[in-house]
């Protein structure tokens, strides 16, 4: 699984990146994560406000900071489908 936080380094933004490599830490997984602040990338994704969301290209959310226990529950459903 190959996530993506797209965002500029604002605060919200970089309390979605601990928030999701807490939820990947403690699911054990092995998904590979990167933060872009691309905004070139970022477009190609059309989103509307950041923090946002990608897992496996598909864009999940923009513009919230989930719980890492509503994370937890996003990444173990994408693992299931990839099983």
């Amino acid at each position: 699984m190959e996530v993506k936080i797209l965002g500029s380094g604002c605060p919200s933004c970089r309390a979605l990146n601990i928030r999701v490599h807490d939820a990947l830490e403690r699911l054990e997984s092995d998904a590979t994560v990167e933060f872009v602040d691309d905004y070139a990338v970022m477009a190609q994704y059309r989103i509307m406000s950041i923090p946002a969301l990608v897992i496996d290209d598909q864009l999940i959310f923009n513009g919230m900071v989930p719980q890492t226990e509503s994370l937890m529950q996003l990444f173990a459903s994408f693992e299931e489908s990839r099983a």
